[in-house]
């Protein structure tokens, strides 16, 4: 699972670095499937907005 390692400028400490995806509104669904967040918790501060109106 280590896949790296950062100096601390001490010692080479292993690192495991994750893969990142940036979010946006186009792909907001990313965060859904992977059940971090449901459509109602990201809906709640603006439940009119254009991408909540899509997934209501």
């Amino acid at each position: 699972m280590i896949n790296g390692t950062i100096d601390n400028q001490y010692m080479a400490v292993p690192t495991v670095f994750l893969p990142v995806q940036n979010i946006t509104k186009d792909n907001l669904q990313v965060v859904v499937n992977s059940g971090f967040y449901t459509w109602q918790q990201i809906c709640a501060p603006d439940p009119a907005s254009a991408v909540c109106g899509e997934h209501s």
